[in-house]
Order: structure tokens, then C-alpha cells, then sequence
């Protein structure tokens, strides 16, 4: 169990990464929507199959990308290391957990992999793909933070139950804040 400072440091930058992958992600997702996936402007030099292919992904996953986007809007606020109090970490822990193994989640696995079958089947060479690597990448590490989060906020359930069993005759202040 990592000690509560370290625990502190490390939740804040976590949570630092995490909106700024997921910043990207937005990014990148409106940049991708916007061209329809395509190649906006150079229509001469599009691969033989892109605008089906890239169509046929947009219909696949019609409303998939939104509703996670929708899901990690409703957890941000709730996973800001200066909004966590020890009462809400138990309910954040459970929230994490549902997102996880949610069939949103599990929608957007499958559109991170898909996304990359189909620039390796368009693109002759992969490096063409970058638009690709924007979306999918800040996905790996969004679902990634997500287990980090829930390790970190389980380590701070444990100092406060440690606190609690060693230091029960708290001062005031502490007594009234506890959950």
C-alpha cells in the first residue's frame, strides 16, 4: 500500500493524463466526423475502398463513440482528486467498476481495434494512418486510467479504515468529516 502523500501525487497526475488523452480523443473524434474519415480535400490520391470502408464504420458505430463520451463527461468531475472525499470514494470505486465492464466499454474495445483493421486494410503504409493512432491511442490509456483510479482510490479506502482503526479518538474536526 503506497503511503497517503504518494497515493495523493500519483492520483493527481493520473487524473492530469487522463483529461488530456481524453481531450485528444475529442479532438480527433470531431477532426474524424468532420472529414467523415476520409482524406477532406484530396479526393485524387483517396485508396481504392477508403469512402465505403470508412462509411461502413461510421454506420457500424453510429452513437457509439458519443455515449462514451457522454459516460467519462458524467465521471470527470467525480474523479478530480480535489472533488474525492473519503464518503464519495466507495460510490466513485463503484462507478469505475460499472464503466469497466459496461457494454458501452466493451463497444468502444471493439471500435479502438476496428478503427486500426481498417487503416491497415486502406493504407499501404501504416504512417499514413495518424488520425487513427489519435482516437485509438487516448482509448488505451482512457481505459487504462480507469484501472489506475479504481487501485488508487481502493489504496485510499485503506488508509482511511487504517486511520480510523488507529486513531479513533480523533479531533473534533476529524470526527465530524468522517463517513
Amino acid at each position: 500500500m503506497l503511503n497517503f502523500s504518494v497515493l495523493s501525487v500519483l492520483l493527481q497526475q493520473e487524473y492530469v493524463e487522463f483529461q488530456e488523452h481524453y481531450n485528444n480523443f475529442l479532438q480527433s473524434w470531431a477532426k474524424f466526423k468532420a472529414s467523415s474519415g476520409g482524406t477532406a480535400g484530396q479526393e485524387n490520391i483517396e485508396h481504392e475502398g477508403e469512402v465505403e470502408a470508412i462509411t461502413a464504420f461510421l454506420v457500424k458505430y453510429k452513437g457509439v463513440p458519443e455515449a462514451y463520451i457522454q459516460a467519462i463527461d458524467r465521471l470527470l468531475p467525480r474523479l478530480n482528486p480535489s472533488n474525492i472525499k473519503p464518503e464519495n470514494i466507495t460510490s466513485i470505486q463503484a462507478d469505475l467498476t460499472e464503466l469497466e465492464s459496461s457494454a458501452i466499454m466493451a463497444k468502444i474495445n471493439t471500435f479502438s481495434k476496428d478503427i486500426l483493421v481498417i487503416v491497415k486494410n486502406i493504407y499501404e503504409e501504416y504512417e499514413e494512418a495518424g488520425v487513427a493512432h489519435e482516437i485509438n491511442n487516448p482509448i488505451g490509456f482512457l481505459n487504462g486510467s480507469i484501472n489506475n483510479i479504481k487501485d488508487y482510490a481502493e489504496d485510499l479506502l485503506k488508509h482511511l479504515a487504517l486511520y480510523q482503526q488507529y486513531y479513533p479518538d480523533a479531533a473534533t474536526p476529524v470526527q465530524k468529516k468522517r463517513c
